[in-house]
């Protein structure tokens, strides 16, 4: 019997000097800790979350992932966000969508996908439209891309 398709992993590299990089020092500078912390969680939540994207259109989405994420308010996320977005950290235009999606973190899991023969999660498609992601995944290309219904509930 096959194992079923996962599009999760349970583990991404940590670089030892991860908090010497912008992303990391800016936050840090901004929120402290906490900061350092909402980072590194959403990175957690990201990689064992089907497709490597979070919605987060709803508000109780929102407050949820600021618990997840250990921030101090949801109000703090959304700056958090906001703030990594700005810093191209997560996809900017994903992201005024209330999606999150890293493309350097599925980058950072090409291995993963690799050794188990298929392509990585392809960055989500918005009302059936596809979104640029560096010419990987287009109408014609076949690549299966992750449809968001982001309609009024």
């Amino acid at each position: 019997m096959a194992r079923p398709v996962r599009n999760t992993v349970e583990y991404f590299t940590h670089d030892a000097d991860a908090s010497s990089r912008k992303t990391v020092r800016i936050l840090v500078s901004r929120y402290g800790a906490n900061g350092y912390a909402v980072w590194f969680r959403l990175l957690e939540i990201l990689c064992r979350t089907d497709g490597h994207y979070i919605s987060c259109r709803l508000q109780e989405e929102i407050e949820f992932l600021g618990v997840e994420t250990l921030s101090q308010s949801p109000e703090q996320l959304l700056e958090i966000l906001n703030l990594l977005s700005n810093l191209g950290a997560i996809d900017p235009e994903l992201w005024r969508q209330k999606t999150i999606w890293s493309q350097n973190l599925v980058d950072r899991l090409s291995d993963v996908y690799k050794n188990r023969r298929r392509s990585s999660p392809a960055r989500p498609t918005i009302n059936g439209v596809s979104t640029p992601n560096n010419g990987v995944s287009t109408p014609n290309n076949g690549v299966s891309t992750p449809k968001l219904d982001v309609s009024t509930p």
